[in-house]
């Protein structure tokens, strides 16, 4: 059996995927510019939700992974 991956390998791969699907949305959006029907303006707007959580995410992960204990909005752990 091979060695572990550890969780900073592990982390750090999931951050390149992430980062990297987020530029192939982005691009996609702008080579694709100016949408022709009503559709793409709702393909477009869920691209950018999905950038929205990408982002969301990564964020988290990094807090979580750096030892963040951040209190939430309501005060508790």
């Amino acid at each position: 059996m091979g060695p572990a991956v550890s969780s900073r390998t592990a982390m750090g791969v999931m951050y390149a995927v992430l980062v990297l699907g987020a530029v192939c949305l982005v691009v996609d959006v702008v080579l694709s510019w100016p949408p022709d029907l009503p559709w793409e303006l709702v393909r477009y707007t869920l691209v950018a939700l999905w950038v929205t959580v990408l982002t969301g995410m990564i964020i988290h992960f990094v807090r979580q992974s750096a030892g963040d204990r951040r209190t939430n909005r309501d005060g508790e752990q």
